[in-house]
């Protein structure tokens, strides 16, 4: 579900509908655009950390090279993607409490 509505973000941005925000971002910092991608990607892989440990949109790049993400990323719209990041920053602490909680029940 929460795959799902990461490829939605991203295609709401400008970006594809098989890529992740974090997959795109990750794509985009490593490979075409330094500066403000990095930036994203810093965020994001903090944001993902308590949940996904270090390096979240590398990993999460690498995971979807089977689809060829290279002639699926677009830029898109920048200002929609910083948004969208500042919404994962948010949301991700919170799925961290859960994922927490949900451990001492198991």
């Amino acid at each position: 579900m929460f795959i799902g509505l990461d490829q939605l973000g991203n295609a709401l941005t400008g970006g594809h509908p098989d890529v992740t925000v974090s997959a795109r971002v990750g794509y985009l910092a490593t490979l075409k655009e330094r500066g403000w991608f990095m930036f994203m990607e810093r965020l994001i892989d903090f944001a993902f950390w308590p949940v996904d440990g270090p390096n979240h949109c590398v990993a999460s790049w690498a995971h979807q090279r089977d689809v060829d993400i290279a002639k699926k990323v677009r830029r898109g719209n920048d200002a929609g993607l910083a948004l969208l990041t500042a919404g994962i920053m948010w949301l991700v602490p919170l799925l961290w409490v859960v994922n927490l909680v949900r451990r001492w029940f198991r």
